[in-house]
């Protein structure tokens, strides 16, 4: 599927600053970031631009406050109270010390007079709003979120000292889980500072939440491909000796990818794991191994990642490049060690 060119407004260094921060912070929240500037800037505009820009905005300021609330503040979400969405934005603004804050008294408009969900949603049987309703009011919201993220920055001790404080808990209650759920987006450095010194206890609890749902693909560059590192197989990795039957269980239920680094990591938890859950892992990178899409790309997998304990057909299928030509090699091999064991 073709990708979208990013937007124009990114041409700007503010606004290719704010996305850059954003996307660290909420990394599976920035397509709506994106989407907010291309139907500004698409021509001619959809005709319910106005309703599709605020949809967005409304979204990216929920995420915000989610994360704000979970991470700064540790305080539970305002639920059923009047003007709870002012309060709590005076609460969060508090907590990063953004009162007084020039950009602060946007995010209070944002939560009052100027609501995004106020122009998202029709006008009782009326035409479409003006486009011109949202288009001043999303530069004063990507300001706002600039302000916020600077502060989100500076408070980053404090978010690392959060997840760490979460991280340490050996068997998490369900309101942990609840609260971490809110506040922790998955592919976040906030998560990644989170995975490193998790406990195994939270491993079928983030598999639960969709943590290890989307794992990365390899990303194609001008010279080839390059392989992002995944904290979630990491993670798996670390706490295999603690809990082999879970990590095998949530390797199994992970969504395919083409990228090496992962699929490496999963050959380095199952190392460490008793036969019968490592077989299980093994037959899933055999089946990998010899799929179509693996061999168009013509990868090697690197023999020194390979555990020595691995059974023989494994070594011998994985030490084969996988293309078309060598995939019958790998099949020969595996057949050999099969034959032989």
């Amino acid at each position: 599927m073709a990708q979208r060119k990013l937007p124009k407004a990114l041409a700007d260094r503010a606004n290719d600053e704010v996305f850059e921060r954003f996307r660290r912070l909420l990394p599976g929240m920035s397509a709506y970031l994106l989407d907010g500037w291309d139907l500004l800037e698409e021509e001619p505009p959809h005709r319910t631009m106005a309703h599709l820009v605020a949809h967005v905005a409304r979204e990216i300021e929920s995420g915000l406050r989610d994360v704000v609330r979970g991470l700064v503040g540790r305080r539970p979400k305002r639920e059923g109270e009047e003007n709870g969405h002012l309060k709590e934005v005076e609460a969060l603004l508090a907590d990063l010390g953004l009162s007084k804050h020039p950009d602060a008294d946007s995010w209070r408009t944002f939560a009052t007079k100027e609501n995004w969900s106020r122009v998202a949603h029709r006008k009782d049987l009326g035409a479409p709003r003006a486009h011109q309703l949202v288009t001043e009011r999303w530069q004063r919201f990507v300001a706002m979120l600039r302000a916020v993220l600077d502060a989100v920055d500076a408070k980053f001790l404090e978010v690392v000292r959060t997840v760490e404080q979460y991280a340490a808990i050996e068997v998490p209650t369900k309101k942990q889980i609840k609260e971490l759920k809110a506040c922790l987006p998955p592919e976040s450095i906030a998560a990644d500072r989170f995975l490193k010194k998790a406990t195994a206890g939270w491993l079928r609890p983030l598999a639960e939440s969709g943590f290890f749902d989307a794992p990365p693909e390899a990303e194609p560059t001008e010279n080839g491909f390059r392989l992002p590192v995944w904290s979630q197989s990491l993670y798996l990795v670390r706490v295999a000796p603690a809990d082999p039957e879970g990590v095998a269980d949530v390797i199994a239920a992970i969504p395919e990818t083409e990228n090496m680094n992962t699929q490496c990591h999963y050959l380095q938890a199952a190392a460490v794991m008793p036969g019968r859950y490592a077989a299980a892992v093994a037959q899933r990178q055999v089946a990998w191994l010899r799929s179509t899409r693996i061999r168009s790309i013509g990868w090697f997998w690197p023999p020194s990642l390979l555990p020595e304990n691995w059974p023989p057909r494994v070594r011998s299928i994985a030490r084969c490049r996988c293309s078309t030509r060598s995939s019958k090699l790998a099949r020969q091999r595996g057949a050999e060690d099969d034959g032989g064991s």
